[in-house]
């Protein structure tokens, strides 16, 4: 409906410059009558000049001619003659001196008449010069009223535009949603998948354990029968050495994992923390938009009432107010959505807030559980310095199956835990973009209410400007039109008597006076209002733009803000995906090292069984094995990486020096060398190699220093 008021409002212009012109062509029309009047007038007026100065003239002429007459007939006549035609002359001289009078009279008459028309003529130019100065401020005022409405079709049209804005992200939001749900679906997939591999080792674990406890059964038989217990003790003394130092290895990286996973929940406590705050923040800030909606709405429809009760007239105006109460309807039923939204965001986050503090708890009891294991480990330890029977020992393997069981336990606990906090964070972006859309859209909202209300009272102003307009015309007219009758009562008059001219003169002075007086009181009042319109017209452009900017700047630290938290989060990512790959690292380790335990287990009982121990021949193969990466000479003080591998202390400290430090086998960086361990074993294992003892393989290879000892064994077995 805006777009035919704005053409009505064209056509109406148009029509008030053709009666500008029309209203000029008049006057342009009525000067030239003038012109003419006032030309007709002096042509008459110098006609009876020349008339009287004929009579003027002839009246000698006749006076001279019986005065030849009279001379010459003196010469003719007698003296009784002559006297009475002197007589007759003198008595036509007198009677032709009061007719002379009588036109002269007439004639100053006419010509103080003519001083009088001139005069009038000379105040009707002034007044016309006049008018056409009002229609010239007329037609600025015009201009200025065009450029109010192109500033306020501007306005429309920057409206329409945010709107679009507004639509598109509602369209980006209903991507975004069918992609998240895609997400969820892919994840259920991988999740189920994750449970059936879970499955699968867990079925392959149980297998182990059954060939773990029968080979111990067999081991335990095989001792039974052995009677040469100092040997055995030797090799015992060296299998328990190597058992505390990888205990000791293991509870380290126990440790590192408790302080890892302490620092994790810290960085989640923190970031809940922070989103609780957020989220108070924005339901602080949701609560004011919601007020201000409120008296923006109460204030809508106090205008809705006034605007109803002023204008229940014109029908073009009802439909205008329908459609305002239809877009209020619309506007209503919008936030009212955007409230249920925020509800449901708020129930949301609330259950992912009851997870995770259930998944906070389970991770308490699990650490505590971890603690008394730990105790209980410290206790084993106790008694494993005091015994070296093999009760002790199965003790211990089932102390390190059950930590083995309990830290994938820990690790399934960490992995949901990861996945509640993801959730979590996908939700709180997801109720952070829904926030953010619900400000722009208010912020639209807004927009678009001020622009209808500037477009109202701009319209308003030029309808109350048009009707001054109009009743300036029609003042103009009857203006002219008393005018046009003033002359020609002015013209009668001067036919009819000069007293009468002279009286009418006087009213028309007084009556010229007060239309003065009227004109100068109307033009002093719509030059102050059109200057207080034009003030009240800039003092709302300078709020506009001020608002403008205002929002800009908003909108620029909500941008700001959106990217340092996409920041954050990808950050946090970063350091998820890191731990998430430590873990998996010592979760391989761990499984290494159970598989080369197991594996070393069965061989030890083979060898014991059958009695065959490793002789001095294979020893050759060994010794490569024996011979540091670096430096290519036998291992002098070695020390275990994190990273599985052993180097000589002397090369680790040189290695230190450089820039980044890194494995040379794994090219792993070793940044923490507080974790290095000195590896006891290989360094026994040497001793006894350089010394020239036979002695039993270790139990447990993965201190060695490379993997590829485990090969050598078998090939050499």
């Amino acid at each position: 409906m805006e777009e035919p008021e704005d053409v009505q409002e064209s056509v109406d212009e148009n029509e008030a410059d053709k009666d500008i012109q029309a209203v000029a062509q008049q006057s342009t029309e009525v000067d030239n009558e003038d012109v003419g009047c006032i030309s007709s007038d002096n042509l008459d007026d110098s006609d009876s000049d020349s008339s009287a100065e004929e009579m003027v003239l002839a009246l000698p002429n006749d006076s001279l001619v019986p005065e030849q007459q009279g001379s010459s007939l003196t010469d003719a006549l007698p003296e009784s003659e002559q006297a009475a035609q002197v007589w007759v002359i003198e008595q036509t001289e007198l009677e032709t001196i009061p007719e002379e009078t009588s036109e002269i009279v007439c004639l100053s008459e006419q010509m103080d008449m003519a001083t009088a028309m001139t005069g009038l003529r000379t105040m009707l130019v002034e007044e016309r010069q006049r008018r056409i100065r009002i229609s010239m401020r007329h037609d600025k005022i015009c201009r200025q009223l065009r450029q109010m409405d192109a500033r306020c079709r501007a306005e429309i049209e920057r409206g329409e535009m945010s709107e679009t804005a507004r639509r598109n992200l509602e369209l980006e939001l209903g991507e975004v949603l069918a992609d998240r749900k895609q997400l969820m679906e892919e994840l259920d997939t991988v999740q189920s998948q994750l449970t059936q591999e879970r499955n699968d080792r867990l079925r392959e674990q149980v297998e182990v354990e059954a060939e773990n406890r029968k080979n111990l059964t067999q081991i335990s038989e095989a001792k039974l029968q052995l009677t040469e217990a100092s040997d055995r003790e030797k090799e015992l003394m060296l299998k328990n050495q190597a058992l505390r130092d990888e205990f000791a290895t293991l509870v380290m990286e126990v440790e590192q994992e408790r302080v890892r996973r302490q620092e994790l929940e810290d960085e989640t406590s923190t970031i809940k923390d922070a989103q609780a705050e957020k989220l108070e923040n924005m339901k602080r800030d949701l609560e004011l938009s919601e007020d201000a909606l409120a008296k923006s709405v109460s204030q809508f429809n106090a205008q809705l009432s006034t605007l109803r009760a002023k204008l229940e007239a014109s029908s073009k105006v009802a439909m205008r107010l329908s459609e305002v109460e239809k877009e209020k309807d619309e506007i209503c039923s919008q936030m009212e959505a955007e409230r249920n939204k925020a509800i449901i965001m708020s129930q949301l986050k609330e259950a992912v807030e009851v997870k995770l503090e259930v998944e906070i708890k389970k991770n308490v009891e699990v650490q505590s559980e971890v603690s008394k294991l730990r105790i209980q480990i410290k206790n084993i330890k106790k008694k494993l310095m005091d015994q070296y029977s093999m009760e002790m020992y199965n003790k211990q393997m089932e102390t390190e199956s059950t930590i083995n069981k309990l830290e994938t336990q820990i690790n399934e606990f960490a992995l949901q835990l990861e996945k509640e906090v993801m959730k979590y964070c996908r939700l709180e972006a997801k109720n952070t973009e829904l926030q953010e859309e619900l400000s722009l859209f208010k912020d639209q909202t807004k927009r678009l209410d001020r622009a209808k209300r500037k477009k109202k009272s701009l319209q308003e102003e030029v309808a109350s400007l048009r009707r001054q307009l109009e009743a300036s015309r029609v003042d103009q007219l009857q203006a002219n039109k008393n005018c046009k009758e003033i002359e020609e009562r002015a013209q009668r008059s001067l036919r009819k008597r000069l007293e009468e001219v002279n009286l009418f003169f006087r009213t028309q002075a007084a009556s010229q006076e007060s239309l003065e007086r009227v004109r100068a009181a109307n033009d002093a009042g719509l030059r102050t209002q059109l200057e207080q319109r034009n003030r009240d017209l800039e003092n709302e452009l300078e709020r506009a733009r001020t608002s403008q900017q205002d929002s800009q700047a908003q909108k620029d630290s909500a941008k700001a803000e959106a990217q340092y938290y996409r920041e954050l989060y990808n950050e946090e990512l970063k350091l998820r995906k890191s731990l998430e790959a430590k873990l998996e690292r010592t979760n391989e380790r761990l499984e290494e090292a159970s598989t080369r335990h197991q594996r070393n287990i069965h061989l030890l009982t083979s060898s014991i069984i059958s009695g065959i121990y490793i002789a001095e021949t294979n020893m050759d193969g060994i010794s490569d094995e024996l011979t540091c990466s670096v430096c290519l000479e036998m291992f002098s003080d070695p020390y275990l990486l994190p990273c599985g591998h052993s180097f000589c202390l002397e090369c680790v400290h040189r290695l230190r020096n450089s820039m980044d430090f890194k494995c040379p086998d794994c090219r792993r960086d070793c940044v923490n060398l507080r974790d290095m361990v000195k590896n006891f074993k290989l360094a026994n294992i040497v001793e006894a190699y350089k010394t020239g003892k036979h002695f039993i393989w270790p139990l447990f290879p993965s201190t060695i220093s490379s993997p590829a000892a485990v090969s050598a064994l078998s090939s050499s077995n």
